[in-house]
């Protein structure tokens, strides 16, 4: 394939695919509230795995905040060594204007011009996909609408609202969240 999409979340995995010198390698760094992703997982969500459904881990708010600053810090690393290869995008901008996002993605990995699936409206046709591993929502089919997950504000309590902010804020205001 002349595009391979690897959504893996360790920047560790970039690191190894850059070793190779036929691959060139650019990265899509998707950032995400750390309080939404401390409320992801906190849920109890299932995946199917290769016996059946099962429970993804619970990962708790501190350990959470922690995993959050390394991930992002480590792949912006990566990404500073090898600039015109690295792109950072917010969920929250993504899920806002999906389709002036991706189309900013799809040039970016060297495809301007090439169609972008996503609608006007920011619906896209979700066909099947070739995965090992990932969030439960990878098995969805079908035709779907790109929106903002706010359950998170609700969902979230105040205490783990702010040590989440707490723990995270310098980076918290490095990628412009309040």
């Amino acid at each position: 394939a002349a595009v391979v999409v690897d959504t893996s979340k360790l920047p560790t995995y970039g690191v190894l695919v850059a070793q190779h010198p036929r691959i060139d390698l650019r990265t899509v760094h998707l950032v995400r509230d750390p309080r939404a992703t401390a409320y992801s997982w906190l849920k109890r969500s299932r995946s199917e795995g290769a016996a059946g459904r099962a429970y993804l881990p619970r990962v708790g708010v501190g350990r959470s905040a922690v995993t959050w600053i390394v991930w992002n810090l480590f792949t912006e690393a990566i990404g500073r060594r090898t600039r015109d290869r690295y792109l950072c995008v917010r969920y929250e901008d993504l899920v806002a204007d999906p389709r002036r996002v991706v189309t900013a993605i799809v040039g970016f990995a060297g495809l301007a011009g090439a169609a972008v699936p996503i609608d006007a409206d920011g619906t896209m046709h979700v066909a099947e996909a070739h995965t090992t591993a990932g969030n439960p929502n990878r098995f969805d089919r079908g035709t779907t609408r790109i929106r903002p997950d706010r359950t998170w504000e609700d969902g979230l309590s105040r205490r783990h609202w702010w040590l989440v902010t707490l723990l995270t804020w310098p980076v918290l205001l490095r990628y412009g969240y309040p």
